[in-house]
């Protein structure tokens, strides 16, 4: 029995060898691809970046010339937004300019009782006749104008009625 196990002892040696070979060889093949395959993982997982940096700029490119387009005009719109913000602050403007006399004097037609009024420094004077619209001068009687009491109510032109200064209507 004590061969026995001395013959044995050559054949375990010997697969013992023939597996750590075979180990050793699968080893040195994994190794051998191991840079290929890590390079083609790298490739895989770096694909979706392939570009990134023309994307980013197409993209910076679009969105600064929608904002140049917007900021090309900005001007323009701050402009309008006073203009149109300050409209109610000129008409207070001209309606006060038209009490005194726009150039020292104004005419102004109230509607519908046809009554002509000329507004010289800041004094109203009612028309008694014709207006010429080149001169501004009365044909008839001129008289101041007073609002009472006991005015009729179409000669309160801030409270009915329209007026017509210069050719334009005033509500």
């Amino acid at each position: 029995m004590f061969r026995a196990v001395n013959y044995l002892k050559p054949l375990l040696l010997l697969n013992t060898i023939f597996l750590i070979e075979a180990q050793h060889s699968y080893y040195d093949d994994d190794l051998s691809t191991l840079g290929q395959r890590i390079n083609a993982q790298v490739q895989r997982n770096l694909a979706p970046l392939q570009g990134l940096g023309a994307r980013i700029n197409a993209r910076v490119q679009n969105s600064v010339q929608h904002m140049q387009n917007d900021l090309s005009t900005l001007g323009e719109r701050i402009t309008q937004n006073v203009e149109e913000g300050l409209k109610p602050v000129r008409a207070l403007e001209l309606n006060r300019r038209m009490m005194d006399g726009i150039g020292g004097q104004t005419i102004v037609t109230h509607f519908p009782s046809d009554v002509k009024f000329i507004v010289k420094n800041s004094n109203t004077y009612k028309c008694k006749g014709e207006i010429s619209l080149k001169s501004g001068d009365c044909s008839g009687v001129l008289e101041p104008f007073e609002i009472t009491q006991s005015s009729p109510k179409t000669d309160w032109c801030f409270l009915r009625g329209y007026s017509q200064v210069n050719d334009n209507w005033i509500v």
